[in-house]
């Protein structure tokens, strides 16, 4: 169902995502495809919600700073995964969406019936991103704590004074880490669906992404064996790179060449430094550290921090004052940085001031606006009301982006929908239906097996029969005497129909992607279409099928057209079963092959419109070969 608001805009605005995450690294990422435009919906347990709810003080207008923090622009639903009913919804919620992330102990997912294998049956482009503390081998039982990690890791151990016990990071960063580090993954992954209309697991763990973002110092360890240890506020491989002391308070100072090292001294009274074989490289002034150190002490403590600032920065030393929070936003405001943001939520009375997302895009900024409705369908999938309700519980009560209730309540739905009163047994039941057979999960031609299916949705078959009946009258349905209910199979008037309006997008992806054409699309062609030729001759219909999607998908991303390769999708799947036949027979796998041949020919060659003219035609003979194979039927 359209909203009644318009959708907001940004770069991923149409991507809908299903956050099972909870506390910080899956909740960052989210939150960041959220300021994204992405379409955010976060399940949430009943009673107490996400456990950040209640990590407070300090709270905002009553709620978790915490939890704001890495929760804005997200819709929560309260789904009891022990619950079938409500694992149901939440299944129903995943099979739909396009990327789904959770941070559950490894195992845990599964149990529930939401494991990636068991979705992505149902839903072949799901994109899966599983974030863990120290993956899914020995180290599945651990307990994926930031500070755990930060402790196992190494991390603590490069942070600190040389003589101390080691020091955590003043933040979570290694959960803050690990979510940049998924949202890098997630994002590739999608990129990779728009070109092949499959999705994939995504995988990451906070050992591993601390250890990458240890660069350096893990460089250190593993291309020479050096074992880093704590400088304080020091760095191992430059100098001055450090904090020193002004009249008044640390000052930052970073030298990382031998210019700037130059500008220092003579700014500080003492250019003849610069020159002393001590110090005349940066691997010179590492190793006599503590003799430059003291050399700057003193005519460093004759200015304030705010004076060698202006006057070191004019001259093109980097240094800076040890900024708090407040100092460092208003140091933002100062450069013009934009560092927050204010949400317009219409479900609270004001605006709330957010930290605003750190990446600027010229033609797809972050929206700042959340809209109204509780549930907001997209241009690129436009549901009905779906997997929010259950015979058992009615509709999953749902709230606004970051809007929980009192702390200690459930978190209860704002939207007017939570007020409608909950559907019959016989809605309920077509409408699970209807999204069952529109989505693809009852195939064409499955039967549809009453008693087992009243029993699945938890009604007796009284509501199921008067569901069917309906559904006859719309066609996604036949009866047939003796052997019951069948989903209906699309008729050959339908699949020309689809035949028809495929040859109209993919002459103008043809045609565009003509003048594109470059080695690297050239070779990925060729290699689709050898895929598509050894699987022929191999009898996998399965693999020649994919390998098919993936020699044309190609074809559209060389024209530029992503989207159009979405739509394909969609066209695509109506005929899945119908191809399937097609292929069977190894006359028509052999013709497949010959037409993927010369249609690569004709495009390396340059000729567009004899590339056209054969793509019509394998259609034409993919027509014919279907009307024989279903018997006119």
């Amino acid at each position: 169902m359209p909203s009644d608001h318009p959708v907001p805009s940004g770069a991923l605005s149409g991507i809908v995502v299903a956050d099972f995450g909870r506390v910080l690294a899956a909740p960052y990422l989210t939150m960041l495809l959220a300021d994204l435009g992405a379409e955010v919906i976060k399940i949430e347990r009943p009673g107490s919600g996400d456990e950040t709810r209640a990590w407070g003080p300090p709270y905002a207008d009553g709620e978790a700073t915490y939890f704001l923090g890495v929760n804005r622009k997200k819709r929560s639903v309260v789904l009891d995964l022990t619950d079938e009913h409500d694992r149901r919804a939440a299944r129903e919620i995943a099979a739909r969406a396009d990327v789904l992330v959770e941070n559950f102990r490894p195992g845990t997912m599964e149990r529930l019936g939401l494991g990636y294998e068991e979705l992505r049956a149902v839903n072949p482009g799901l994109v899966y991103c599983s974030v863990t503390g120290f993956g899914t081998g020995g180290g599945a039982a651990l307990p994926g704590y930031d500070l755990l990690v930060q402790a196992m890791g190494g991390l603590m151990s490069v942070t600190g004074e040389p003589d101390g016990q080691g020091t955590k990071a003043g933040v979570a960063l290694v959960d803050v880490v690990t979510g940049l580090h998924a949202g890098m993954g997630v994002l590739a992954a999608l990129r990779h669906r728009d070109r092949t209309g499959t999705g994939q697991r995504v995988e990451v763990s906070l050992l591993t992404s601390l250890l990458s973002a240890l660069t350096n110092q893990a460089s250190a360890y593993v291309a020479a064996g050096v074992v880093p240890r704590a400088m304080g506020n020091r760095h191992p491989s430059i100098a001055p790179y450090e904090v020193v002391h002004a009249q008044d308070r640390p000052l930052a100072l970073a030298v990382g060449n031998d210019r700037q090292f130059a500008a220092l001294c003579a700014e500080l009274g003492l250019a003849e430094l610069a020159e002393d074989p001590r110090f005349a490289t940066n691997p010179d002034r590492v190793a006599h550290r503590a003799e430059l150190l003291a050399a700057l002490d003193g005519p460093l403590r004759t200015r304030t921090a705010d004076a060698w600032f202006e006057a070191l920065t004019a001259v093109g030393v980097p240094c800076g004052p040890i900024n708090d929070l407040a100092a460092a936003f208003a140091c933002a405001d100062r450069l013009g940085l934009q560092a927050r943001v204010r949400i317009d939520d219409s479900h609270r009375e004001r605006a709330v001031e957010q930290v605003a997302h750190p990446v600027r895009l010229s033609a797809t900024p972050p929206p700042t606006t959340v809209p109204r409705r509780a549930w907001v369908s997209t241009p690129a999938k436009c549901w009905p009301s779906w997997g929010l309700r259950t015979a058992k519980t009615g509709r999953p009560r749902m709230n606004a982006p970051g809007t929980p209730a009192p702390r200690g309540e459930t978190p209860a739905m704002t939207s007017p929908a939570h007020r409608r009163r909950p559907p019959t047994a016989q809605q309920f039941v077509l409408g699970e239906l209807r999204r069952a057979i529109t989505s693809g999960q009852l195939k064409p031609g499955a039967p549809i097996r009453q008693e087992a299916l009243a029993e699945q949705l938890g009604v007796s078959r009284v509501p199921l029969r008067e569901a069917l009946k309906i559904l006859e009258a719309e066609a996604l349905v036949v009866h047939e005497v003796h052997r019951g209910y069948f989903v209906a199979r699309l008729s050959l008037d339908d699949l020309r129909e689809v035949y028809r309006i495929r040859e109209i997008l993919e002459a103008e992806a043809v045609r565009e992607a003509s003048g594109r054409m470059d080695e690297s699309t050239l070779a990925a062609l060729e290699a689709a279409r050898h895929d598509v030729e050894k699987a022929a001759d191999a009898g996998d219909v399965s693999e020649m099928a994919a390998a098919n999607r993936r020699f044309h998908f190609t074809l559209y991303e060389a024209a530029g057209m992503p989207r159009l390769a979405r739509l394909i999708t969609t066209l695509w799947d109506a005929t899945d079963a119908y191809r399937s036949l097609y292929y069977t027979e190894a006359g028509h796998r052999g013709h497949v092959v010959r037409e993927h041949r010369a249609i690569l020919d004709a495009l390396r060659d340059g000729r567009a419109e004899h590339a056209v003219h054969l793509l019509d035609e394998h259609r034409r003979h993919a027509i014919q070969a279907l009307e024989e194979v279903l018997g006119q039927t």
